[in-house]
């Protein structure tokens, strides 16, 4: 063989061992390109599309991903136990005896009390809620199913696992949980008070109503420690109110009750938007009153749980019984467990009787209970905690008094609050004693514990402009979360938590209202992969963030758009036009009410990854300067970590903190330079050449800069996979595909 040749053929395989020795060291590292979007999100974002006139594109985004994540995720439960087996099957068939006799005025009404569910701060008090309050403490200190659970919280642990599908997002929504109230009074011989959230709605700031002291349901933030709920046994219970979501409005229920047919106001409506769903209006006092109540495994276990969902079960008997025949009005669906005449589910196994789910719309199950109507001016239910506004014509929850309010050791003495119509301002730690009933109780909580261990969370497509931002993370459900044998948020292993929160930023929530220097709530990631919390599961990989000023900017957008998009030398303008095409600047969308009056813009772009075939989420955020007419900045996202022998897919979004939703363009694999085109955010990745994301946070950072021995520096655009363009335009970006 020549010289020459025999030379070549070395240089050749010299490059060839370079090249793969440089893919064996990045052997976790490789290729992110895009997916189509999962049919079933598709197909939520596109049904709740059609009020975006009033509502955020987050709210709507944010409901669909979640309800999307819930199909995938899982729960533990433990029905499947003969004792909890045959303790549900007894008050189920009390329910269904009850219904079954011809004359209701057979039943043996002093067993329960009364068959009239009146709002809880309703008169009288002492045969009201005080009677509601004192059988759930019966049922909590009660082991007679259990000896390591207690009866309510056997009964709270229905509402988990694999019931969850049937019992959500579709019809039988509204008969699966009026059954559940039934057994819950079967259990506790009374009947449940219902909470009106509007007459809290209505105060100035509803986080000040008397309900959250020891005379009714505790204290609002942290592990309640004062009213009839504290020091029971069985699972903690956790609050922290007025951080999200929002407390039903009379005009709700107006929306709600404006509806002819059972199909416009059930999951999924055929009305076209969320304003008429009833399950997306009660959604918004579960996010509301966050913590325990905010998860869907976990919710029930806090007793307002209950409370809530009759007055869910009231707003719709407002409704049904104008329906000539609702049984013959349940909606036909093909959503799992929601079929017409399909048994309800209960558990994991048959129960014995059964109930079909049209059958729950019948009359014979409506007439077991009545409600006194909802508290009206000027008599307000002769209630001493409510106060007939008389500007607005409505009744209103009185404020809680300062001495009702936990207060430190000395304050904790006064008269007023040691004893409260019964219930004792109990305290139960050290810690506990010496904190008021503020916001800052819960974080103290949170930052001792980490995220809460529940699952995923109820998404309120609507918001309340009051709430102020900083909710409590959670993980997935504790797999002891039926059986009440472990805290809250207690499994998570320390030592990982610790080198998360000392190797990686710390993302930050909201601020009370954009653009104040107010003090920020920080947001942890959990790093949870299937159930797992490990850092070493995640890869990082760059998000670019454009963000467009509104119109009437004194500089042309595109223009600076031009100017400003890359730091990288090398990219022509034509490139960047070409790679984000040019958008027209249109009237600003529906934003969140606490963005009404800013005019300069938010100051950061949240970005977010949620597993598609993986169960984990992620957040982080860029930083823009909205005084700029186009900024634009960097941050990193983590996602699974793909394998040789599987790769992970998942769903990147992007939004700005007054809910307005960024369109997602990414890269097109091969262009020279890089192009961007947009998609639905979606993507895969996988163990490919070439390197795209980072094994570490550092890592992914280290790759997409690119240093030069001279003072000169760029960006590796190619080693950006998605990138979002923040801008006004009033058209939803998952049509921009």
């Amino acid at each position: 063989m020549p010289t020459a040749l025999k030379r070549m053929d070395e240089d050749t395989l010299l490059i060839f061992l370079i090249i793969q020795t440089f893919y064996t060291l990045h052997l976790t590292d490789g290729l992110v390109t895009q997916i189509p979007l999962p049919r079933n999100l598709y197909d939520c974002l596109d049904q709740k599309s059609d009020n975006t006139s009033t509502i955020p594109a987050r709210t709507i985004q944010s409901f669909c991903i979640s309800n999307f994540v819930e199909t995938t995720a899982t729960w533990s439960t433990n029905i499947t136990d003969p004792n909890v087996r045959n303790y549900i099957t007894s008050l189920l068939r009390g329910v269904v005896r009850e219904a079954e006799l011809d004359d209701p005025s057979r039943q043996k009404r002093q067993v329960f009390g009364g068959p009239v569910r009146r709002e809880v701060r309703a008169a009288p008090y002492r045969y009201n809620w005080r009677q509601y309050a004192l059988a759930v403490r019966r049922l909590k200190n009660s082991f007679s199913v259990r000896q390591d659970t207690n009866n309510y919280d056997v009964i709270a642990g229905i509402h988990s696992g694999s019931t969850l599908g049937a019992a959500h997002q579709g019809p039988n929504f509204l008969g699966w949980h009026r059954i559940y109230l039934l057994i819950l009074e079967q259990a506790l011989g009374t009947t449940i008070p219902y909470w009106d959230s509007s007459l809290d709605f209505a105060m100035d700031d509803p986080v000040n109503t008397i309900l959250f002291t020891a005379r009714y349901f505790g204290n609002g933030f942290g592990f309640i420690t004062n009213g009839p709920f504290a020091n029971l046994p069985g699972r903690p219970i956790l609050r922290n109110i007025g951080s999200d979501g929002t407390l039903i409005s009379k005009q709700a229920i107006a929306s709600v009750l404006s509806r002819t047919r059972h199909a416009e106001i059930v999951e999924p409506s055929t009305a076209g938007t969320v304003q008429y769903s009833l399950e997306a209006h009660h959604n918004g006092p579960h996010v509301w009153v966050d913590g325990t109540l905010a998860s869907l495994a976990s919710a029930a276990y806090d007793p307002i749980f209950f409370c809530h969902h009759a007055f869910i079960d009231y707003i719709w008997e407002l409704f049904r019984s104008r329906i000539p025949n609702a049984e013959a009005d349940y909606p036909p669906t093909n959503v799992a467990g929601h079929e017409p005449f399909r048994f309800m589910s209960f558990g994991e196994f048959p129960f014995a009787p059964r109930v079909r789910t049209s059958e729950a719309y019948s009359a014979r199950y409506a007439r077991l209970r009545s409600y006194q109507p909802a508290p009206s001016c000027p008599r307000c239910a002769d209630s001493p905690d409510l106060v007939c506004n008389t500007d607005s014509g409505i009744c209103v929850s009185r404020v809680a008094p300062p001495q009702m309010r936990m207060q430190a050791p000395a304050a904790r003495g006064a008269a007023g609050a040691a004893s409260i119509a019964g219930f004792t301002a109990q305290v139960v730690s050290a810690p506990d004693a010496v904190e008021a009933d503020t916001p800052e109780r819960a974080q103290n909580a949170v930052a001792q514990t980490g995220p809460l261990e529940a699952g995923p969370k109820f998404v309120s497509p609507f918001r309340d402009g009051r709430t102020r931002g900083g909710s409590i993370p959670v993980a997935p459900a504790d797999p002891s979360l039926t059986r009440g044998k472990r805290s809250v948020v207690g499994e998570i292993n320390k030592n990982q938590l610790n080198s998360v929160k000392t190797n990686q930023q710390t993302v930050h929530s909201f601020h009370n209202f954009v653009g104040q220097n107010k003090k920020e709530i920080p947001y942890q990631n959990s790093f949870i992969i299937n159930g797992k919390s490990d850092i070493n599961q995640w890869v990082f990989m760059p998000v670019k963030v454009v963000y467009m000023q509104s119109s009437g900017a004194s500089t042309d957008p595109i223009k600076s758009l031009n100017l400003h998009i890359d730091y990288d030398i090398h990219i022509s303008n034509s490139t960047v036009n070409k790679s984000l095409g040019k958008n027209q600047i249109k009237p600003n969308p529906a934003v969140y009410d606490r963005c009404s009056h800013i005019t300069s813009g938010p100051d950061r772009v949240f970005v977010e990854s949620d597993g598609i075939n993986y169960s984990g989420r992620y957040k982080d955020y860029a930083k823009i300067d909205p005084f700029r007419p186009v900024s634009s900045s960097f941050t990193y996202i983590g996602i699974k970590r793909p394998s040789n022998e599987s790769s992970i897919e998942a769903l990147i979004t992007a939004y700005d903190t007054c809910g307005r939703v960024c369109k997602a363009k990414c890269l097109v694999f091969g262009s020279r330079p890089p192009v961007y085109k947009s998609c639905a955010g979606s993507i895969m990745a996988d163990t490919r050449f070439p390197l795209m994301y980072g094994r570490t946070y550092n890592e992914a950072m280290r790759d997409l800069w690119i240093l030069w021995e001279s003072t000169s520096r760029g960006i590796n655009n190619r080693n950006i996979p998605v990138m979002f363009v923040c801008d006004h335009d009033t058209s939803l970006p998952w049509y921009h595909v």
